[in-house]
């Protein structure tokens, strides 16, 4: 059998009796020779503590252990290996699993024989449980301090300094905290927040910023005067059972701006990059033949770029043949469509808000789920009769809660996505009126207001199927509809 031996001592160790390199090499090589093994390999790591494994030559055994280069590693004392219960379960895993040998001697740690296996095994499940235990009572701490609204350690958030323990508010920084939350309610997405920053050098600690970082402080409820905590594991994935309470810190913003942001980042979930883009028409215009969305985009020409505006069903899945439509093309198209008279817009948004206010996704939604309500009680009806067993009774049910979840969440954004346009139904035929005279004295921004505020979306088509190309042509555009806000 191939034995190895394994020997370390720290620098406050030196000086003990027993503890030596040469006192412990003496030892595990008398009884490897006593036993009639084959030395084959001495693993020494002079002057580490057993904080960890990050050792040079623990990490030279782990792979002879790998390697099957050894058949059993011999040391004075565990704690030789390691003190720490998490890389202890992993080295007795480690040896098992490429069928090394242990032996302490010291220790009734010795898996050569029955009797050695079975302390080692109960040793291993000790130790399991000790850290279960450790972690348990960490966890209940943490949790005790998080409900009383004081932090659990960690970094500093962005924004705040540590004095005493207690977070108070940087002004340098809390200033930055406060702008990015007025960009993004202004509809400027968390890359523009970004790029803005870092071309203006306004720098993080002296780093640049990233998305991430954005992202973080629009999502962290300290900044509204919260703790959060538990929300995710040491894998990064959301635990699903954040604990978020009110803490003793000063808030950089109110809360109910913070909620807003929420809000908006949920109905931006939802539309894409609908709302942050600078195309007026995108996440409003839709293609007349497959249903989706036309989104904005431009290339570059000779004299600067071309913008345009394309159907996601062609090419992003390939269901579709609707040609490139030109920004010009369409915005021509739309404004000398705004040409009937006060009485005739009025008549007009009175028919589309009667017609619509019968038939909203919203309303299909809430139907939806009333649906499912009646269906559970089918179920369970069924079941009572023995017309389903209890684990299809379990399925149907799961399926139902399943997509119950799915319509709540949806409808829970309504407010966002289903909202009314801010103006009288006068001031929207006022606006329609007068909104070829003022269109080419606004930017793109207003202009995406002014859309976005008054219509859910306008259906488009034209009669060719291929883009016309040369200097002042263009796609001719149809408007097949238009649906106005509720």
């Amino acid at each position: 059998m191939r034995a190895a031996m394994y020997i370390r001592v720290s620098t406050e160790e030196q000086a003990k009796e027993g503890y030596s390199i040469e006192a412990q090499k003496e030892l595990c090589l008398r009884w490897i020779n006593e036993k009639g093994y084959d030395f084959v390999e001495s693993y020494i790591d002079d002057g580490y503590s057993a904080k960890n494994l990050k050792r040079p030559d623990v990490s030279k055994m782990l792979e002879d252990v790998k390697n099957k280069k050894i058949d059993i590693l011999v040391f004075w004392r565990m704690n030789r290996l390691t003190r720490s219960l998490k890389d202890k379960l992993f080295l007795f895993e480690t040896f098992e699993k490429y069928q090394v040998n242990l032996k302490s001697l010291t220790e009734e740690i010795d898996t050569t024989t029955a009797a050695g296996r079975m302390v080692t095994n109960l040793l291993v499940s000790v130790s399991q449980g000790e850290r279960e235990q450790i972690s348990e009572n960490v966890h209940s701490t943490m949790m005790e301090l998080a409900l009383k609204g004081k932090r659990n350690g960690g970094p500093i958030p962005y924004g705040y300094k540590d004095e005493d323990g207690k977070l108070i508010i940087n002004d340098d920084e809390a200033k930055i905290v406060r702008r990015i939350y007025d960009l993004y309610q202004q509809n400027k997405g968390i890359r523009f927040i970004c790029k803005l920053f870092n071309q203006e050098g306004v720098y993080k600690n002296g780093n640049i910023w990233a998305d991430q970082t954005i992202y973080y402080i629009l999502t962290n409820p300290v900044y509204c005067g919260k703790i959060r905590w538990n929300n995710r594991n040491f894998n990064g994935k959301p635990t699903g059972n954040e604990v978020i309470v009110d803490a003793e810190h000063e808030p950089i913003i109110s809360e109910e701006e913070f909620n807003k942001v929420q809000l908006m980042r949920e109905a931006r979930k939802q539309k894409g990059k609908v709302v942050t883009s600078t195309f007026p028409f995108t996440g409003i215009l839709k293609c007349g033949r497959c249903g989706h969305g036309m989104i904005g985009g431009s290339r570059r020409v000779k004299n600067g770029r071309k913008r345009y505006y394309k159907c996601v069903g062609r090419f992003n899945y390939g269901l579709c043949d609707m040609p490139i439509i030109a920004e010009e093309s369409f915005t021509s198209t739309f404004l000398n469509s705004l040409t009937m008279n006060e009485k005739e817009l009025t008549f007009l948004i009175d028919i589309k808000k009667s017609i619509k206010s019968e038939n909203t996704e919203e309303n299909d939604l809430k139907r939806e789920l009333e649906q499912i309500k009646k269906r559970k009680k089918k179920w369970q009806i069924a079941y009572a009769n023995d017309v389903i067993s209890l684990d299809e009774l379990k399925q149907h049910t799961n399926d139902d809660r399943g997509r119950e979840e799915v319509i709540l969440a949806k409808l829970k954004i309504a407010p966002s996505k289903y909202e009314e346009s801010p103006w009288t139904k006068q001031q929207m035929v006022q606006e329609l009126i007068k909104i070829k005279e003022v269109w080419n004295e606004i930017d793109d921004t207003n202009r995406k207001l002014f859309i976005n505020e008054l219509f859910d979306y306008i259906t488009i088509d034209t009669n060719v199927t291929k883009a016309i190309g040369g200097p002042g042509k263009f796609v001719p555009v149809t408007i097949k509809e238009w649906e106005f806000k509720h």
